[in-house]
């Protein structure tokens, strides 16, 4: 019988989707993380998120509570013909001639064909599921040293904080990854890329937005179209339709550390002059014309430091753009893995710096690849029109695409997983 270790002393830095995810993957394996958070509580802002059936999948196997949280926010499509589609794809130009085409799900029907939650209200849901004792609040990383097998955190507060693994679930602009590169030289650390593209959001009342689009607005539907492409998918049981237009601006440069742009009404109308009237007429009800560059995080580098005692999850990783609608679901992936990982270290089935290299070697591949496939995405969305691909070629190469997000086998990758953790040789996709 393999004698069981002690439950390693896990830091995760960020409160948000990621982090909290993974607190719940670990906590059924004995293990009690302790996240530290730099904002005052779980975030309150956010609009509509969408997970496809592998992320659902993913939930599923992280834990009752996770699985518990998920189905207390979902929202499906409404309409009982919609529910094994995932989108409707339509032809959004003002003189419109193809047919719209749907993406419909094939295969397992446990989970959700198109599964949407509002962003904030799901947080707040994982949230509930976790120990009242395990998140600080207002911790700013400000340093981060590894000695010894054991890693330093130091706060902007003063305070500190020593744990065998640091976890860094901190986001897009991550400072785990920030400090965990700039040890191995100043210039190592994946940036943030901006991939020319921007989008502007809405979260509209779903009788507003079906009064103008008509009775299939609380289904998922995309609209393709020169240049841009829209999408309208129900959030909050249905009481909100999350509107998303994404246009292509190659010709701007946002700063890394921008967010958010001010933009003007008459901009985004512009941008969607040849659209259809009601399509128009529904991008006039947006409350903000804000837009937001769209970045991604590609790079060959490692999701762990040397040593096996710092490492990314979540879009402090691999941070995609959304056009498969399949970033936000790379995280509860990256939690099935390491969390089961993590486990059999305690059950003595492994060692940490080895759980962690295995972590890295499977999930690496498959979230890079994501971010290169939905890049692929955005070009099919926006494939509309004089010179494009004809548009059952383009349903085709989509509907790849999806499906390779969609059918993830996540047991088989954690079997692969287990075997790296042992030292076994398995051969993987490329990235």
């Amino acid at each position: 019988m393999t004698a069981t270790q002690d439950p390693p002393t896990v830091a995760i830095i960020g409160a948000g989707l990621a982090g909290t995810a993974l607190a719940l993957a670990l906590l059924p394996h004995g293990i009690k993380p302790t996240i530290f958070e730099s904002a005052g509580g779980f975030g309150t802002v956010g609009a509509g998120v969408i997970f496809g059936p592998n992320a659902a999948r993913a939930m599923s196997l992280i834990s009752p509570a996770a699985w518990k949280a998920f189905n207390t926010c979902l929202t499906r499509n409404r309409d009982a013909s919609f529910w094994d589609t995932w989108f409707e794809f339509q032809d959004g130009r003002a003189d419109a001639t193809e047919a719209p085409w749907r993406l419909q799900r094939t295969g397992e029907k446990r989970d959700p064909a198109m599964a949407s939650v509002h962003r904030a209200h799901f947080l707040a849901e994982l949230a509930k599921q976790l120990p009242d004792d395990i998140t600080q609040f207002r911790k700013t990383l400000t340093g981060l040293e590894t000695s010894g097998g054991k890693s330093t955190l130091t706060f902007a507060d003063g305070t500190t904080f020593e744990a065998d693994l640091v976890i860094g679930c901190d986001g897009i602009k991550s400072r785990v990854r920030e400090i965990m590169f700039s040890s191995q030289s100043p210039t190592a650390a994946p940036l943030p890329t901006y991939t020319g593209q921007i989008g502007y959001r809405a979260l509209l009342p779903t009788s507003l937005v079906e009064s103008i689009l008509g009775p299939p607005a609380p289904n998922a539907a995309l609209f393709r179209g020169p240049n841009g492409y829209i999408v309208t998918y129900p959030v909050s049981h249905g009481e909100q339709v999350n509107v998303v237009a994404a246009v292509k601006r190659p010709d701007i440069s946002p700063g890394r550390d921008v967010m958010v742009l001010p933009d003007t009404h008459e901009a985004l109308n512009a941008a969607f002059v040849n659209w259809r009237p009601e399509i128009r007429e529904l991008l006039t009800h947006f409350p903000s014309a804000d837009r937001w560059p769209l970045f991604d995080c590609p790079h060959g580098r490692r999701y762990v430091a040397p040593g096996g005692r710092v490492l990314l999850v979540g879009d402090a990783a691999h941070a995609s753009t959304p056009h498969l609608g399949a970033g936000a679901g790379m995280a509860f992936e990256d939690a099935v893995i390491l969390g089961n990982l993590l486990g059999d270290v305690v059950r003595g089935e492994g060692e940490l710096e080895k759980a962690v290299e295995a972590y890295d070697a499977v999930r690496r591949v498959r979230t890079q690849g994501l971010i290169r496939r939905s890049r692929e995405a955005a070009e099919l969305h926006t494939t509309v029109g004089e010179g494009a691909l004809p548009w059952d070629e383009v349903n085709r190469r989509t509907e790849a695409l999806y499906r390779w997000a969609w059918e993830h086998d996540h047991e088989d990758e954690l079997e692969k997983a287990r075997k790296i953790m042992k030292g076994a040789y398995v051969r993987l996709d490329s990235i």
